[in-house]
């Protein structure tokens, strides 16, 4: 990520949801990922791309 300028925000952190946001500051890049907690595990649930 720090090779392509990239920047990562935790934006929800709850007992089963969490969502990462991933950009490029000064950009129109932008993408999050959602996970779902079952068990002690993570797991990834959604990826969404906002870029232009």
């Amino acid at each position: 990520m720090r090779e392509n300028g990239l920047v990562s925000k935790i934006r929800k952190l709850a007992a089963r949801i969490a969502v990462v946001e991933v950009f490029k500051p000064d950009s129109d890049w932008l993408t999050t990922y959602h996970f779902l907690r079952k068990g002690n595990c993570w797991f990834f649930h959604e990826y969404q791309d906002h870029s232009l």
